[in-house]
């Protein structure tokens, strides 16, 4: 639950210092929503307790029975954390390499999501999830329950894009940095995260560099080609 659990602590430490009266709001929306059952989120999120306080010890069940409770207990604090007046929104990455229990809490939360004002993102490279990877299997089920998917497609950039990003960046106008995004766009072949390591590497190096007296920046495409960079 690892991904989960980062996503949910910042936002109850957001939560636990704000003004009295609103830690006392949500302490006791969070006690009436788990009631016995908060023992089970505070398993994975211990900092839980800094905003509703120690909870109730948890009886001892069989396995299957205790990762439904924590399903359940999960979900009702979810309930308690959204509403049409406080929407939440959980942003996950790198869903390729979540956990079997992560898909399957996954799973329960969109399958469960009746009125609630959550919205939950994920993101993933699709080139490592075939047919058989146990996100797509998680992602059929939750289909074949009727849960609400919606799958964007994000390709690489093209170079008009690049020739956007760094006009923008580089406060100029898409004919001044045309050939420097075409050598961008060879090196990286439109891959966003590599686009912005080389540019970031560029400027490390001093291959792009800000003139001060001229108040722009500037670059040598043909040293940029002969230094090599992959």
């Amino acid at each position: 639950y690892a991904a989960l659990c980062q996503a949910f602590q910042q936002l109850l430490r957001q939560l636990t210092v704000e003004g009295e009266e609103r830690r006392s709001y949500w302490k006791a929306k969070l006690q009436e929503a788990l009631g016995e059952n908060a023992g089970a989120v505070v398993e994975i999120l211990p900092n839980l307790t800094d905003l509703m306080g120690e909870a109730p010890p948890l009886p001892q069940v069989p396995a299957a029975e205790k990762e439904n409770r924590f399903h359940i207990a999960f979900s009702q604090f979810v309930n308690a954390l959204a509403s049409h007046s406080h929407p939440l929104l959980v942003f996950l990455d790198d869903l390729q390499w979540a956990d079997a229990p992560t898909l399957r809490l996954l799973e329960h939360l969109v399958k469960d999501e009746g009125e609630r004002c959550v919205l939950v993102v994920g993101a993933y490279r699709d080139n490592e999830v075939d047919e058989n990877h146990p996100l797509q299997l998680a992602i059929n089920a939750i289909r074949r329950t009727q849960g609400h998917i919606d799958r964007l497609q994000l390709d690489n950039l093209g170079q008009e894009h690049i020739r956007q990003l760094i006009a923008d960046t580089l406060h100029c106008d898409e004919a001044t940095v045309a050939s420097l995004a075409e050598l961008c766009l060879e090196k990286t072949q439109g891959n966003p995260f590599f686009l912005s390591q080389l540019l970031r590497s560029l400027h490390e190096q001093g291959e792009i560099h800000y003139q001060r007296d001229e108040g722009q920046w500037d670059w040598d495409i043909e040293e940029i080609r002969r230094r090599g960079i992959t």
